[in-house]
């Protein structure tokens, strides 16, 4: 028996790793007549999916009203999520005209990197909402971009561009949006590791030979007459 408040129409399902899926699965004869939004998977977290399958069910109630009535945003697949968060940063006016053609492939690999990692739970970042990602999980993020199939120093700075497009599509959105993106940006002080190398301090010795080349070079210079 399903516990009191469970939405129509949300069904549970064992994941292949482990744990419990929620889905959203609405009738056939309503897609059959028309209705655009089909099943969906709502993740994991069981208020998460309670929320969204709520949602769901309403725009599929004003469809049956109306049939046809306008679709609100919030009930289209992957609302609020990190995909659709880069996908407006896409279509934002700051990323078309600021954005030169030359400089989007790197953008669009950047973004596409780390819509494409995978969480414990066997998801893509891509899916998750925006307001259950912590700043843990991002720093979880980073360090799997760091594990692609690039050479160790080439990872570094793959990883590091990935985090500041992240970073600056977070910031655009949230002005746009700020209503579905957090005010916190969470891509902002990851602890990143830098691909240039310290220079070793000279030996004292080294630093005795400068000094004496130094000075005998000031004995010898005469200023020009």
């Amino acid at each position: 028996m399903k516990p009191i408040g469970w939405p129509r129409y949300m069904l549970e399902k064992p994941l292949k790793g482990g744990g419990i899926g929620y889905f959203w699965n609405p009738q056939k004869r309503d897609i059959d007549a028309g209705f655009t939004l089909h099943r969906e998977a709502l993740g994991p977290d069981y208020s998460q999916a309670v929320a969204r399958a709520n949602m769901l069910n309403a725009q599929l109630d004003a469809w049956r009203e109306g049939r046809g009535a306008e679709h609100v945003p919030e009930a289209q697949p992957g609302y609020g999520t990190m995909g659709w968060l880069f996908d407006r940063y896409r279509r934002s006016r700051p990323y078309q005209r600021k954005v030169g053609n030359r400089a989007r492939y790197g953008y669009e690999r950047a973004m596409r990197l780390i819509e494409d990692t995978r969480t414990k739970d066997g998801r893509t970042v891509a899916v998750l909402p925006l307001t259950s990602i912590s700043t843990r999980a991002v720093d979880r993020i980073y360090e799997r971009l760091q594990e692609g199939p690039k050479k160790k120093e080439g990872r570094y700075t793959e990883a590091n561009y990935a985090i500041n497009i992240a970073r600056r599509a977070w910031k655009v959105v949230h002005r746009l949006h700020p209503d579905v993106v957090p005010t916190f940006n969470l891509w902002i002080g990851v602890e990143r590791e830098g691909e240039k190398k310290a220079k070793p301090a000279a030996t004292r010795p080294e630093a005795y030979a400068l000094a004496g080349a130094l000075k005998a070079t000031s004995r010898t210079w005469a200023p020009p007459r």
